[in-house]
C-alpha cells in the first residue's frame, strides 16, 4: 500500500477506517480512511510491487480528535485544484498558512474554516474544498484547496436513497476488524496485493479478516446491491461498496459500483470508485468492462477525494490507449489534469502526468521513465504541441 487516509467521514456518521487499498504502481493514489496518528509512523519504506508507502490522508472539515499529538504537524506544500483562470499568487498570499509553517492538531481540525473564510475574504471565492494530508517526502502535511475557477466543473451526483435496507451485523463486525487492524498493518506490512481483483494485505491478521469479507461477499452480492442503491444510511452503503469489491466479478458488480460512484455521500464515492480501481488494476480485461466516459467530470469535481479516486482509475482505463476516452479527457479535463499534475508530491500527480502523456500519445516506456525521472515538463510540452 503506498498511503493511508487519515479521515473522519463528518460528525453525522461514525468514524471508521476502510480496508487498504491495493497497489501495484508508484502511481497509486489510493487512499483509505482512518484516524490522526503520529506522522512519524508513517515514514517512507521499501515496498513490494514498486510502491512508496507515503503516509495518512486526512480530509479535514470531518477530521475528529484522536491521541494528543506532542508534536506540531510542519506544512510542506500548499497546492490547488480548480484554479484555472484565477489568480493563484493572491490567493496563496492571503493564506494565513504557509509552507514551512507549523500548525497544531487543533489547527488542522479547524483547517477548512481557516482557509475558507481567508479565501473569501481577500478573493470573494468559497472554496469546494480544503483537504490536508499527511505526509510529503519529508513527513510534512500537504494542504489541497479546491476553488470554483474554469477548471472546476459540477459533478452531478445521483439523489439520496430512502430505502431501509441494512447489512448484518456479521459484515459491519468485518468492517470494523479490518479497521482496527488497519494500523498495525501500515506499521509493519502496507503492502498489498490486487491481482486478483480486490485488496489483500500482505500482512496476515488483515489479510484473513479481508479473506473472510471475500467469503462473506460472495454469498451476499444480492443484498450488498441492494443496500448500496437502497439504503438511506451513507455508513451502510460506504461498506456495502467496499464489500462488494470483493464479491465476483460479473457485471451487476461492475454496473452498481459505478453507479455508486455518483452517490451523494463521497465516503461512498470515494470506496466504489476505489474498488474499481482495484478491479481494473488487476487486469486489462477487467478494466474494458468499467465504463469510462461517466469518469471523466469526475476529474474536474471540486471535492478531492473525487479527483484522487478518478485520476487512480483513468490511470488504467488509459493503459489501452482508446482513442475516444483520450479525446473526452482532452476535451473536457486537460486543464483540470495539468494542474494536479503539477503538484509537488509525485504521490498525488502521477497518475495525471501518465494520463497526459497518453493522451498527447507518448510511448508508454518513454512515458513512464519521464515519470519516474521527474522531466515532467516535457510530458507538458508534448501535450501542447499536441493541442
Amino acid at each position: 500500500m503506498e498511503c493511508a487516509e487519515l479521515s473522519a467521514l463528518s460528525n453525522k456518521r461514525s468514524t471508521r477506517s476502510l480496508p487498504l487499498p491495493v497497489l501495484t504502481s508508484s502511481f497509486d493514489t489510493d487512499f483509505m480512511p482512518s484516524c490522526v496518528v503520529n506522522a512519524s509512523l508513517l515514514s517512507s519504506s521499501p515496498m513490494r510491487f514498486r510502491t512508496r508507502f507515503a503516509a495518512c490522508l486526512i480530509v479535514l472539515l470531518l477530521v475528529v480528535p484522536c491521541a494528543a499529538q506532542d508534536k506540531p504537524f510542519q506544512i510542506g506544500e500548499i497546492e490547488f485544484f480548480g484554479s484555472h483562470g484565477l489568480d493563484i499568487a493572491a490567493i496563496r498570499k492571503s493564506l494565513p498558512l504557509s509552507e514551512g509553517s507549523n500548525v497544531s492538531d487543533a489547527q488542522l481540525k479547524h483547517v477548512r474554516e481557516i482557509i475558507s473564510s481567508a479565501v473569501t475574504r481577500s478573493s470573494g471565492l468559497v472554496p469546494t474544498d480544503v483537504v490536508a494530508v499527511c505526509c510529503d517526502n519529508h513527513g510534512d502535511v500537504m494542504i489541497f484547496i479546491g476553488l470554483p475557477g474554469s477548471s472546476f466543473r459540477n459533478f452531478r451526483l445521483n439523489a439520496a436513497p430512502r430505502g431501509s435496507a441494512r447489512l448484518p451485523r456479521e459484515i459491519i463486525r468485518l468492517s470494523q476488524e479490518v479497521n482496527d487492524l488497519t494500523a498495525e498493518a501500515i506499521r509493519i506490512q502496507p503492502a498489498e496485493d490486487d491481482s486478483n481483483g480486490y485488496a489483500l494485505s500482505l500482512y496476515g491478521p488483515l489479510r484473513t479478516k479481508q479473506l473472510a469479507v471475500r467469503e462473506w461477499a460472495l454469498d451476499h452480492a444480492v443484498l450488498l446491491r441492494r443496500v448500496l442503491a437502497t439504503s438511506t444510511d451513507p455508513h451502510e452503503r460506504s461498506v456495502a461498496a467496499s464489500a462488494l469489491g470483493y464479491a465476483r466479478q460479473s457485471k451487476e458488480q461492475i454496473a452498481a459500483l459505478t453507479k455508486a460512484s455518483r452517490d451523494p455521500d463521497e465516503g461512498v464515492r470515494n470506496e466504489a470508485t476505489r474498488a474499481l480501481a482495484v478491479l481494473a488494476g488487476s487486469s486489462p480485461l477487467a478494466a474494458k468492462k468499467i465504463p469510462a466516459a461517466g469518469f471523466v467530470d469526475m476529474i474536474s469535481s471540486g471535492i478531492w477525494v473525487d479527483r484522487n479516486k478518478a485520476a487512480r482509475l483513468l490511470f488504467f482505463l488509459t493503459r489501452g490507449r482508446d482513442q475516444k476516452l483520450l479525446k473526452l479527457l482532452r476535451a473536457r479535463a486537460l486543464d483540470s489534469l495539468i494542474e494536479m499534475a503539477i503538484w509537488r508530491s509525485p504521490t498525488h500527480a502521477d497518475s495525471s502526468l501518465v494520463i497526459l502523456g497518453r493522451i498527447a500519445g507518448m510511448e508508454e516506456d518513454r512515458l513512464q521513465q519521464l515519470v519516474a525521472t521527474r522531466q515532467t515538463q516535457v510530458i507538458f510540452d508534448s501535450v501542447r504541441a499536441t493541442r
